[in-house]
């Protein structure tokens, strides 16, 4: 192996974390952000660590406008590791996540419209944008109280979920009629996941009384 050229994958670091955490592992989702209850003198939260991270990848409209496919996988990885450290839930690290820095990167993602062509595709974008919708349902999952559905209304303007949605719509649609209505080839999945999730969103925000009209 090239030492010097041996560069650290960033999206399979996350991943690897992800995976240890998988099938809503409460002991493990713990486990990632305080070591400290087993024994452990060091402590070392990957959670925070990945937060410092996203703030780095994703702290703004601009920084996001510039990204690339690569980068997009990066952003993805992060944010699908914050999502299965707090399914389940795990209340502590919902708390955590929804005080930090991801609301504001995934309501900015939300409403960022990005430049199609050779350095990123449709379907990256797609994938970021249903990443973003992803964690914000992840961090609102199983609560008992409205902390989090509260601090996620107020980062969210109706008109910009209002926007995304019907922008998801009318792609939906001009991909139906650029096909004769047939999509079991040529749709990208991803963007209907997110048109759902964002439907869930409202309904879970609006059920609680979080937001308003």
């Amino acid at each position: 192996v090239d030492i010097e050229h041996d560069k650290v994958r960033v999206d399979l670091v996350f991943r690897m974390c992800q995976l240890f955490a998988e099938g809503h592992n409460n002991t493990m989702q713990n486990l990632l952000r305080d070591q400290s209850r087993f024994g452990v003198r060091v402590v070392n939260n990957l959670i925070a660590v990945g937060l410092k991270y996203l703030q780095v990848i994703g702290k703004n409209e601009k920084t996001l406008r510039a990204m690339t496919g690569e980068d997009s996988i990066r952003l993805v990885s992060t944010l699908d590791f914050f999502t299965e450290v707090t399914q389940g839930p795990c209340v502590e690290n919902q708390a955590l996540l929804a005080e930090s820095i991801l609301l504001d990167t995934c309501s900015t993602l939300m409403w960022t419209t990005f430049k199609i062509g050779a350095k990123i595709n449709a379907r990256e974008v797609n994938s970021m944008k249903s990443a973003g919708v992803a964690i914000m349902l992840a961090l609102i999952e199983g609560r008992s109280d409205l902390m989090v559905h509260n601090m996620l209304a107020t980062k969210l303007e109706p008109q910009i979920v209002r926007n995304r949605l019907v922008e998801v719509y009318k792609t939906y649609q001009i991909s139906l009629e650029k096909h004769d209505g047939d999509l079991s080839g040529d749709w990208d999945d991803l963007l209907l996941e997110e048109g759902f999730g964002i439907l869930k969103l409202i309904q879970s925000l609006t059920s609680n009384h979080a937001v308003t009209d």
